[in-house]
Order: C-alpha cells, then structure tokens, then sequence
C-alpha cells in the first residue's frame, strides 16, 4: 500500500489578523515587509505539500510507463493528479486573498 499523505483542505480560510500590523504603529515599509514574511510563511507549508505530491506523480507515471495496465497505479495517478489540482487552488485562494488585504 503506498503511503498517501492527508487530503487538502479546500475550504482554506486566510487568517486576515495575521497579517495586518497597524495597530503596532510601524512605518508602511515595515509593515508591508513583515505581512511578506507572514505571508511566505503560510505558503511555504502548501508549497512543500504541492512539491511533494508532483513529486509523487512523477514516481507514480514512471511507475505506469513500466506497466501501463496496473489499474492500481491509474488509481493513484488519478487521486495524486486531484491533489495537486486542489493545492494550487488552495494557493491560488490565499495570494487573492491576501491581494485583496493589499489592494
């Protein structure tokens, strides 16, 4: 059995409190420089789980290019390729999000 990792969370909320630093009475350069941080913070866990799960994909399409009627691995392919489409929607979701703070 192959080792699946948890599913995406599609229905991601981006914290807004994170983000914002106005109350602390910090210059418009700093502020936006932490939000940067804080924001690199959030993406870097959905961009290792993305990087993984290609990853993934790639083993799992040289697996099938040895043995290209193993419905199992069509399977899995098919799952991992849903997974990767999910993760990009959920970064998608937090760069528009955090744009609309921004904008």
């Amino acid at each position: 059995m192959p080792f699946v990792l948890k599913n995406w969370e599609i229905d991601f909320v981006f914290d807004t409190e994170c983000m914002t630093n106005s109350a602390l009475g910090k210059s418009s350069w700093t502020s936006s420089r932490v939000e940067l941080k804080d924001l690199n913070k959030v993406m870097a866990s959905y961009t290792t789980k993305l990087n993984k799960a290609k990853h993934r994909l790639e083993v799992i399409q040289a697996d099938i290019s040895r043995d290209l009627f193993n419905q199992d691995l069509s399977d899995q392919e098919k799952v991992t390729m849903l997974e990767i489409q999910k993760g990009i929607m959920v970064e998608e979701k937090v760069l528009r999000q955090y744009l609309e703070l921004d904008g």
